[in-house]
């Protein structure tokens, strides 16, 4: 068991970059958060299904706001289903991408990020559990999520 810290600086390719490393696994199980078109998505890497994750027509209750962007309370809904029904089957790989201001904040992936990381923190079974987390918020996410024993990677041919 081992949970892996995937860091570096904002834009400089990791989602793309662990999106063509998973391709074609069948043990890697999670959500990706590519930006396509310059718009940003959540993909169900086992099942491929690509939604939105900024706002479509809600209302002001329905979203979360974090920088530039205005997300979907209920595309975040959705992807963290999405980890929950995963964290259940126990992937040999569960990646969460990413691990950012709004969890920082107790909002968006929040909650099943912390399950996840307890489980994977305290699992025996070899497993291992992949966070995407920007460089700059490093620090901040370790003290948040009370993570120790992690491994950190800047590339995924560090794997």
């Amino acid at each position: 068991m081992s949970i892996i810290i995937f860091s570096r600086s904002i834009r400089s390719g990791k989602t793309t970059e662990l999106q063509q490393w998973c391709a074609g696994k069948n043990n890697v199980a999670g959500i990706l958060m590519p930006d396509i078109d310059g718009v940003r998505h959540f993909l169900n890497i086992k099942s491929g299904e690509l939604f939105k994750a900024e706002k479509v027509g809600e209302t002001a209750e329905e979203i979360l706001c974090v920088g530039k962007y205005s997300f979907s309370k209920a595309a975040f809904k959705k992807a963290g289903e999405t980890l929950l029904n995963a964290l259940k089957l126990m992937p040999d790989i569960l990646v969460i991408d990413e691990i950012g201001k709004l969890e920082l904040r107790k909002e968006g992936l929040y909650e099943v990020a912390g399950n996840a990381i307890d489980v994977y923190r305290n699992s025996t079974l070899g497993r291992d559990l992949i966070l995407v987390v920007r460089e700059e918020l490093l620090n901040d996410v370790i003290k948040n999520f009370d993570i120790s024993g992690y491994r950190l990677i800047h590339g995924i041919d560090e794997l």
